[in-house]
């Protein structure tokens, strides 16, 4: 994929990747771009949610993570189709592994306490 710097007002700026460079908020913005139709937001909010159970049920199933890894797997899953035919994008994952957990994760706590369309509003997103 490649990187590119972009302004906004330049037509591509919308979905490109931000540069290596790119700090939190430009990337968490580009992050809600990559993820600006509701029904990606809540199949992303669904395979969080498959990952924190997948977390519990391991913890007291005490199965040393067997069911915690399948989730993630799962949860991935999920991610990865919805991007392709929902909104027929690349993961954001694929520009940068941590940032894009930490936003999803954002995503999903901001969406969880009812803050999520402020942010979204911020980044253009509708």
């Amino acid at each position: 994929m490649k990187r590119i710097a972009l302004k906004e007002g330049d037509a591509r700026f919308s979905t490109a990747v931000p540069a290596k460079d790119a700090d939190f908020e430009q990337f968490w913005h580009f992050y809600l771009r990559v993820h600006s139709k509701p029904l990606t937001r809540r199949l992303h909010f669904l395979a969080i949610s498959i990952v924190f159970i997948g977390l519990a049920a391991s913890i007291l199933l005490g199965d040393h993570g067997l069911t915690a890894i399948a989730c993630m797997i799962v949860a991935a899953i999920i991610a990865g189709v919805t991007h392709r035919l929902v909104e027929h994008t690349h993961p954001a994952v694929f520009a940068n592994p941590l940032l894009a957990l930490l936003c999803g994760f954002l995503m999903y706590f901001l969406w969880l306490f009812g803050r999520l369309k402020m942010e979204l509003d911020k980044a253009g997103v509708d």
